[in-house]
C-alpha cells in the first residue's frame, strides 16, 4: 500500500462508507473526523507521532496523516483556500472528554497565529459519544463560521 518508504496511503473504513458510497460522494471527500480508539487513528489516519497533554494519555495526540487520496479538482472545494486544512499533513485528535485542547494544539503548531480562530471538533462530542467515537479531530476555523463546537459539522 505504500508509493514510498515512510509514506502511506490512507485506508478506508469500509464500514464508514456505505452512506457516503450509496449517495455517490467522491473517495476524495472522504475525511477522517472521528476515531473509535487510537488503533483507529493508527489505521485510517496516520501515525501518532507525538503526545500533547502531558498528565492525560486519553488526552490530544499529534498525528502525521498518511497520504491521501487525491483531490477531484473539478469539485469547487478544493479550489477554496479553507479546505487546505482538510489535508494538513499533521494534524490534532483529541479524547471526546478532553478540554484543553487549544493549549495541546498550540504545543503542537507553536508558530501558527491562533488569533481570530477557534478550535473546533468536527464532529460534534455529543453525537461523537452517541455514535461510540473516543477521539475526534480539532481543525482552526474562524470565528464567523463557528457558533458552538462541532459546528463545523452542523453548519
Amino acid at each position: 500500500m505504500a508509493d514510498k518508504p515512510g509514506i502511506h496511503r490512507q485506508q478506508i473504513d469500509e464500514h464508514a462508507t456505505r452512506i457516503p458510497q450509496n449517495s455517490g460522494l467522491p473517495l476524495c471527500l472522504y475525511i477522517p473526523v472521528a476515531a473509535r480508539d487510537r488503533d483507529a487513528i493508527e489505521t485510517y489516519v496516520g501515525r501518532i507521532v507525538a503526545q500533547l497533554s502531558a498528565n492525560d494519555k486519553r488526552g490530544a495526540v499529534l498525528v502525521e496523516a498518511h497520504e491521501p487520496i487525491t483531490p477531484d479538482e473539478r469539485l469547487a472545494i478544493w479550489g477554496m483556500p479553507e479546505s487546505a486544512v482538510l489535508h494538513y499533513p499533521k494534524q490534532v485528535w483529541v479524547h471526546v472528554d478532553y478540554r484543553a485542547y487549544r493549549g495541546a494544539y498550540m504545543r503542537a503548531f507553536p508558530d501558527l497565529d491562533l488569533s481570530g480562530l477557534v478550535l473546533d471538533h468536527v464532529m460534534n462530542r455529543r453525537v461523537a459519544r452517541l455514535k461510540d467515537f473516543a477521539y475526534l479531530r480539532i481543525v482552526p476555523i474562524s470565528r464567523a463560521a463557528n457558533s458552538s463546537h462541532g459546528g463545523l459539522s452542523e453548519g
